[in-house]
Parts: structure tokens; C-alpha cells; sequence
């Protein structure tokens, strides 16, 4: 079920934000809508969206909001949860064990060297996690996408590729929301599990803020997705971020973070 029930068009502000939106449901937010940002892809040659949840404040942000609403396969994007799910299961005893894998499922000469999450997740290995799914199973990650409240809760019969091929989607605002969780701890798991992500997810952190990050590309279908999302901590608050954008060149995937970046900028956080 959606988290929102119903909206309504209550004015619009001369501020920053420019039109604002309030959403009435379990977890009511004001939506601002930020189609003036869009020109931040155009410049870049590329199309998406992208999607801010401010917890403080609860509002939620947006840059081409329907697609922003729009479900898709969540692609590497998926090892923030797969992460947390691995240590709550106890598939990995911490990040450190090695996941031991085929040989022949290497195709990426950075994933050739024995590693476990702690280097998979940076690495975006994908047969370490392909490997750490078959332990955890499919029933568990059932249950677990369910108790998490992450995207659509479907798995399929696949498990090593349910979150790269589907049936497994989540939309940009569902995963900003959910991240501003994971940076304030506020999943119901562990704080060890939650500690060990934060730590392997970081990528810069100095006196002003705080960025985790984890990008992720799917060519199924086509046009390929690209995601780049996570949160940033900031002055006591947590932002969690989600942006996708049409991808079918790997070329273009230095163009995630970078597009990624500048809206964080645009919006006052990095």
C-alpha cells in the first residue's frame, strides 16, 4: 500500500521551495515539488529524478515527481538492505568474513581478490552478494523485505537476482525515505548491524556533513536504470536521497554521482 492516501493542493509559497504540496496520511509530509532542478540533468544530457526526504522537517522534496513515485528494480542500490539483512541472519558473522565464490562468476577484475562485505559493498561485488543471498534464502528475504517496509516486498523465485532482474522495485521517494532510517538508526534491527553499514557506506565526511552513498545500475528492462542514493547528515538531521536516471551506456554512470552531487548542493547540503 502506498504511503500516501490522498493529497491536496493547499497554495504556493514564494520561498525557495517554490510549490508546496501536503500529503494526509499515516506518515504525512510536505511535498515540495523542484521541476527547476530538473535543468541540473539537462545540463548533464541525461533524464531522471530525484527525490529528498528531510526528517526534521518531515518533507519530502522532488524533482520530476512522477517519475520520482515510479517503481523500479533497485539494482546494486540493494546491498544497503542486503547488508543489513546478511549480519541480521547471521549469513556473514560481521563484515570482515570472507565470502567465499565461484571463480568463473568473476567477471569484473576488481572483484577478483578475496573479500567480504566491508570490500564487496564499495566494490559492488556482485557474486559475493549473489553468494551471501543463497545462504540467507528466499523466505527469509520475504520476511524481511516486509518487516523493513522496503519497495514492493517481492522476490520471486530467483534469489540471486531478484533485486537486479525483479521482481523486486522501489520508487526514488520510497528509498528516500527509507534511507533517512537508515541514518538515524531507526531501522528495527541491530545497532551493530546499523553501525557496520554506516561504516563501509561512508565516502566523505568533514566538519559541515556527513555522505553514505551506494550506486547502482539495472538493464532490465530497457532503457537501463541508474540509481545513485543514500543519506547525508547534517547540523544534527538526517536527509536521505534517492536519484535514477535513464542509463544504457556505462559511460553515463559517471553522470549518477556527479548529477547527484549537485542537487545535494542546490539544496544546501554539501
Amino acid at each position: 500500500m502506498s504511503r500516501f492516501l490522498r493529497s491536496v493542493i493547499i497554495g504556493i509559497s514564494g520561498g525557495v521551495f517554490g510549490a508546496v504540496l501536503l500529503s494526509f496520511s499515516a506518515n504525512a509530509s510536505e511535498l515540495t515539488r523542484r521541476d527547476d532542478l530538473l535543468s541540473v540533468f539537462g545540463k548533464a544530457g541525461a533524464k531522471g529524478t530525484f527525490a529528498l526526504y528531510d526528517f526534521a522537517q518531515d518533507r519530502l522534496i522532488t524533482v520530476h515527481h512522477k517519475r520520482a513515485e515510479t517503481p523500479y528494480i533497485p539494482a546494486s542500490t540493494f546491498k544497503i538492505v542486503n547488508t543489513i539483512i546478511a549480519l541480521e541472519t547471521g549469513a556473514v558473522s560481521d563484515i570482515d568474513e570472507i565470502v567465499t565464490v565461484d571463480p568463473a562468476s568473476i567477471r569484473n577484475p576488481g572483484w577478483k581478490e578475496p573479500m567480504g562485505l566491508r570490500g564487496g559493498f564499495p566494490a559492488s561485488n556482485v557474486p559475493v552478494y549473489q553468494e551471501v543471498a543463497k545462504r540467507v534464502g528466499l523466505e527469509a528475504y520475504a520476511q524481511w523485505l516486509k518487516r523493513l517496509d522496503y519497495g514492493n516486498h517481492s522476490v520471486g523465485d530467483e534469489v540471486t537476482t531478484f533485486w537486479l532482474k525483479g521482481p523486486l522495485k522501489i520508487s526514488a521517494t520510497a528509498q528516500a525515505r527509507f534511507l533517512a532510517d537508515v541514518g538515524r538508526y531507526a531501522l528495527p534491527v541491530t545497532d551493530r548491524s546499523q553501525s557496520y553499514l554506516h561504516e563501509i557506506s561512508l565516502i566523505e565526511k568533514n566538519r559541515t556533513y556527513e555522505l553514505h552513498a551506494k550506486a547502482g545500475w539495472t538493464t532490465a528492462p530497457y532503457p537501463g536504470i541508474g540509481w545513485w542514493v543514500g543519506w547525508v547528515v547534517q547540523n544534527g538531521n538526517f536527509y536521505g536521497f534517492a536519484l535514477n536516471m535513464d542509463m544504457n551506456d556505462i559511460n553515463l554512470a559517471p553522470k549518477r554521482e556527479e548529477i547527484g552531487r549537485a542537487l545535494l548542493k542546490e539544496l544546501g547540503l554539501l
